[in-house]
């Protein structure tokens, strides 16, 4: 299950939409979870109802409501998180499949290609090497992306984790989703191809 999340997104949806659309890997779903966009973005999502599932959130500017109703939605064995401002390449779901049928793993992340507003690109490696990544999240900060990762499902309902909805934590929920994760002994899987452009 690819998951969107989305508020007044209209110059990027419609590319991020496709670039799920134009995987080569094909059995998968898209739920886009939409905060009540008012620059026309419901417009584009709309022209795509026919492939997405659209679902309308008003989450009080906590993007953690929008992500989790979206989780609640999936039903997929692997959710793909993608912000609506970012967009895959064209190998990001086979090569995920790929790695799940070749390891064992409860999180996959790739690099991404970062576009900065001159279009030139440099490549981001998320994740490290360390053996314990629970302590280097909390020595060093976040190195993952949500755009750059996919988590299995079941490992997130067996172990109670979702995103965090407390709203002083708003702005870095992503960072406790993964470091909740990597504290229940998450296993991750860092590849280091870039299947995403932030």
């Amino acid at each position: 299950s690819i998951i969107i999340t989305t508020y007044n997104e209209k110059k990027y949806i419609k590319e991020c939409i496709e670039s799920c659309l134009l995987q080569r890997y094909q059995n998968f779903e898209i739920i886009v979870v939409d905060n009540y966009s008012d620059d026309g973005t419901d417009e584009i999502l709309k022209s795509y109802k026919d492939k997405i599932i659209i679902e309308k959130i008003n989450n009080k500017e906590i993007i953690s409501k929008s992500r989790n109703l979206a989780l609640k939605k999936a039903k997929g064995d692997w959710v793909v998180l993608l912000d609506a401002d970012d967009f895959f390449t064209k190998n990001k779901l086979s090569e995920l499949v790929l790695n799940i049928e070749k390891s064992n793993f409860d999180v996959f992340c790739n690099s991404e290609i970062i576009l900065d507003s001159t279009n030139r690109k440099r490549i981001w490696f998320n994740g490290n090497k360390s053996k314990n990544l629970y302590l280097d999240l909390i020595k060093y900060g976040n190195c993952l992306s949500t755009s750059a990762s996919a988590v299995k499902k079941i490992f997130l309902e067996k172990n109670n984790i979702f995103f965090s909805e407390e709203r002083k934590i708003r702005n870095i929920a992503d960072y406790d989703f993964f470091l909740n994760i990597a504290k229940a002994g998450g296993k991750f899987y860092f590849l280091n191809t870039p299947l995403g452009f932030h």
